[in-house]
């Protein structure tokens, strides 16, 4: 399971945010999705973190993320077994 967390700069709409369809996919080419995506606002409704938690292959050994605008995270550095 990846439990991805972001902060968001410049983005003024929690819902648009919630709309991405990010995804990961591993070493073996299987791609994922998000079981749960949820944003957390600031006291004037700014989105300030967005979370996604992903299930995930146990025998995969790395990880690329996927955003909006063909934008990726290499997120095999950042793995612990």
């Amino acid at each position: 399971m990846l439990v991805i967390e972001a902060t968001l700069s410049g983005a003024t709409d929690a819902q648009k945010v919630l709309a991405w369809k990010p995804f990961t996919i591993d070493d073996t080419g299987r791609k994922d999705t998000p079981g749960i995506s949820t944003v957390t606002s600031d006291k004037d409704r700014r989105p300030t973190k967005a979370i996604w938690i992903i299930a995930v292959a146990r025998t995969a050994h790395s990880f690329t993320f996927h955003l909006p605008g063909d934008k990726t995270v290499n997120l095999a550095p950042l793995l612990s077994r």
